[in-house]
C-alpha cells in the first residue's frame, strides 16, 4: 500500500480477473525493489494533518520526482515529492491539505539529508 501511496496503482492487464496465484505474482513484482519504507501522520499547530511517506528502493532508476503509475485520483491539497540520497536512493512524499510551517519545516529537513 505504501508503494502505491507514492507510485500510484499498477494497472491490471484487460482480462478476465487474475487467479489468487496471479495477483500474488502481480504484487510481488510491485514490491520488488523496496527495501524499506515510512509513512507517519503529523498535526501542525494549524491543526493540518499532513503525511509523510517515503520508501527506499534498491535500483536508483526507480527513485523518481514523478509517479511511476497513473495516479487515477487527484492528490488533494499540496504534496511535494523529491528524491534524497545517491547511493541508498529514497522518494519522499509529503501531503497536505494546506502548507503550512510544519509542512515546509518537514520538508526542509529531509531535503538536507544526504
Amino acid at each position: 500500500m505504501l508503494r502505491q501511496s507514492i507510485d500510484g496503482a499498477p494497472r491490471f492487464p484487460d482480462a478476465p480477473p487474475p487467479t489468487a496465484a496471479e495477483m500474488a505474482t502481480f504484487e510481488r513484482q510491485w514490491t520488488a525493489n523496496v527495501v524499506e519504507g515510512y509513512r507517519a501522520e503529523y498535526v501542525s499547530a494549524e491543526n493540518v494533518v499532513f503525511q509523510v511517506s517515503a520508501i527506499r528502493f534498491d535500483d536508483a532508476r526507480l527513485a523518481t520526482t514523478t509517479p511511476l503509475a497513473d495516479m487515477p485520483r487527484a492528490s488533494r491539497g499540496v504534496s511535494d515529492r523529491f528524491v534524497v540520497g545517491a547511493a541508498s536512493v529514497h522518494v519522499v512524499q509529503l501531503q497536505a491539505s494546506s502548507k503550512t510551517e510544519c509542512f515546509q519545516a518537514i520538508g526542509t529537513y529531509v531535503r538536507a539529508l544526504k
